[in-house]
């Protein structure tokens, strides 16, 4: 129940987001950037998904076997392969097309 309530607000967040770019850029002539952080989220999504990067590989490490990790966007799997690019150990892709492209971790 929690994850479901999570995922909706995380959901609800980005849409707003997107809406505060569209009217943001409808009323420029330039490209505007718009972020918007509540209660630093997406620092704290940053580290989290980071923290389950290096879990993951280290189970990739340990077991020698595949692991898909969920669905995610582009900016969130782009950390997740960040993190791994220096693992001597492990190896990332992207599978699938969006909105359900995951990441696969494997044992080099």
């Amino acid at each position: 129940m929690f994850y479901w309530f999570f995922k909706k607000a995380v959901n609800y967040y980005l849409r707003q987001e997107n809406i505060l770019k569209a009217i943001a850029n409808k009323k420029s002539e330039n490209r505007v950037v718009v972020r918007l952080d509540i209660e630093d989220y997406k620092q704290k999504r940053v580290e989290t998904l980071e923290e389950v990067a290096k879990k993951k590989a280290s189970i990739v490490e340990r077991t020698g076997k595949m692991i898909t990790l969920e669905p995610m966007k582009a900016y969130e799997r782009k950390i997740i392969h960040s993190v791994l690019q220096d693992n001597p150990n492990v190896e990332t892709r992207s599978i699938g097309q969006e909105p359900k492209r995951r990441i696969v971790i494997t044992k080099k």
